[in-house]
């Protein structure tokens, strides 16, 4: 559980209802954690750059680029703060998903009808707790914006809850 300035628990996932409609928000920060790969990405371009070569075992441009390169994209990658909007339309009965990246400059929206959803619930695989969305052609859609393991599971199941009492959607947790 990330924990406020205040102490008190952060909430990964915000509710927000209106008459006919239910939103669902979520953000996480910039990651510094997978700064680690970046670090070693550049780290390993200098060595490589300034090693030694032997010619009978000589490094070849995979070990010199590629390598390194995948070091500093990945963790690039994993650095980017996530924002996750995700709007029950109750009166059109349709929820419509917008999955933001770098800041708004990339952003992915998708609709479901509620004929398509399964159920709405906690994926409980490997000691993970992630709210999800369960369509009915077995892909899962994710509410929440964090990979954290420290979450607050009350505030989920809560969430998860409020969800499907507000649409009518079925509630079931699953193991994926």
């Amino acid at each position: 559980m990330t924990m406020a300035d205040n102490g008190e628990p952060k909430r990964d996932l915000e509710l927000d209802r209106s008459v006919d409609q239910l939103t669902v928000r979520s953000a996480s920060r910039t990651n510094w954690a997978a700064g680690i790969f970046v670090a070693i990405g550049i780290w390993a371009f200098w060595v490589l750059a300034h090693a030694h070569v032997d010619p009978a075992n000589p490094i070849g441009p995979f070990e010199r680029i590629v390598i390194p390169t995948a070091f500093v994209v990945v963790g690039a990658y994993f650095m980017l703060a996530r924002a996750v909007t995700t709007v029950f339309d109750l009166q059109s009965r349709q929820v419509r998903q917008t999955v933001l990246r770098l800041n708004g400059w990339h952003a992915r929206t998708r609709v479901y009808s509620f004929a398509d959803i399964a159920s709405v619930g906690i994926n409980l695989a490997d000691g993970t707790f992630v709210p999800k969305i369960h369509l009915k052609s077995g892909a899962n859609i994710r509410l929440n914006a964090t990979g954290r393991w420290d979450v607050d599971r009350e505030a989920y199941a809560a969430a998860i809850d409020a969800i499907s009492i507000a649409s009518g959607l079925r509630r079931q947790d699953f193991v994926e």
